[in-house]
């Protein structure tokens, strides 16, 4: 069996989808797929990952006529038995449409049309139409979580026999490390980071909820903590607010924001904080909370959407529309060490629960699946 990933999504700088993209190659090719895949995208890569399987570079047009008419015609010609899509996006509709071979299509959230408010409005509308216009095409839908694989159907009457759930996992490269003084100097130089502080992973856009963080940690501050708030992330829509929060309370001093960090120096960020703090409003599965577990840092997240699936009894779960509730769960887990530590034990044993291995198994069950309905 042969298939075809479009895989542009892990080339460049890898967040998110990239992230979820490049892992899962790098998993099938480590169960022993590789030489199964063809790897679709725009532009020579160095990545070692293309190396082991068969790579396919789409012919470059302006802008995303590429995406719109080369990758379409490329799929209509690709000798593949799946194609997979990794994630949505709407200017890849045609390529749906065009290709001969059953589709499985990840979804790993419905935010534009549950949370349109947290979108610009012509792209959560565009968005919409389109994911609507390409689901027609679709023969098999891979969800993160089981609250994702319950909008899918809440909303778009997918048919329950054709999703799967396949949980991600945290890179490997996320674990518990000894702490050191080069490791230390490296946060200082190259973020600005020193001495207690708690962090905070991801796009700094409104879904993540991060003004009520910043009124959190206002109140936290009050009881003199030492602790910094280190928001790690792009810039993303509307977050001209958080800086306006941080401004109205006064604790510009206390805030770090480093912008974009790679991997091979957050993992250091992770091992240093006292404390991860996720408080999102929506999650198709929340990546971040499980790398923090996987480095033993104790996480207080959000009790909505898919996170209490990721996390379980790991963390401590609170209201992320409740600014006192969240101050009370991240000043008991500074000021008690016995919960701290607990916390720590709990993550890394959950942590433990998920690789991108397993995620590589069920996802090539799921192909398997597909390709003998032809």
């Amino acid at each position: 069996m042969k298939v075809a990933i479009v895989s542009s999504f892990m080339d460049g700088r890898r967040t998110g989808v990239g992230n979820y993209t490049f892992n899962l190659v790098k998993g099938l090719q480590k169960i022993g797929k590789g030489e199964d895949l063809i790897l679709v995208h725009f532009a020579k890569s160095p990545e070692e990952a293309y190396k082991k399987s068969k790579e396919v570079v789409v012919r470059k047009l302006p802008s995303k006529l590429t995406e719109m008419l080369s990758l379409p015609s490329t799929l209509h010609r690709m000798p593949c038995d799946v194609v997979h899509f990794p994630a949505f996006t709407g200017s890849q509709v045609r390529a749906y449409s065009a290709a001969r071979v059953p589709i499985v299509l990840t979804v790993h959230d419905l935010t534009p049309i549950l949370f349109p408010e947290a979108h610009p409005t012509k792209s959560a509308l565009l968005w919409g139409k389109a994911f609507r216009s390409a689901a027609q095409y679709v023969a098999h839908w891979i969800c993160d979580s089981e609250t994702t694989k319950m909008d899918l159907m809440r909303f778009l009457g997918i048919d329950e026999n054709c999703i799967t759930v396949v949980p991600l996992a945290a890179d490997r490269l996320f674990r518990k490390l000894t702490q050191s003084k080069d490791a230390s100097k490296t946060l200082i130089e190259k973020y600005g980071v020193a001495g207690k502080f708690i962090l905070y992973v991801g796009t700094l856009e409104p879904r993540k909820n991060i003004p009520n963080l910043l009124r959190a940690f206002a109140v936290v501050k009050r009881g003199n903590i030492p602790h910094k708030l280190v928001l790690v992330g792009a810039a993303g829509w509307k977050y001209d607010e958080i800086f306006k929060v941080i401004e109205d309370l006064g604790i510009q001093g206390d805030v770090i924001l480093p912008g974009y960090v790679p991997d091979e120096d957050l993992v250091l960020l992770y091992n240093f904080a006292d404390l991860f703090v996720y408080p999102s409003l929506y999650e198709g599965f929340g990546l971040p909370p499980l790398e923090a577990m996987a480095c033993g840092t104790p996480v207080v997240t959000s009790n909505r959407s898919s996170l209490p699936e990721v996390v379980g009894d790991a963390a401590l779960l609170v209201d992320p529309s409740d600014v006192e509730a969240l101050a009370d769960a991240i000043e008991n887990v500074l000021v008690d060490q016995d919960l701290r530590n607990k916390l720590a034990k709990k993550a890394l044993d959950r942590a433990q629960l998920f690789s991108w291995e397993k995620t590589a198994q069920q996802t090539w069950s799921v192909y398997e699946k597909v390709s003998q309905r032809i």
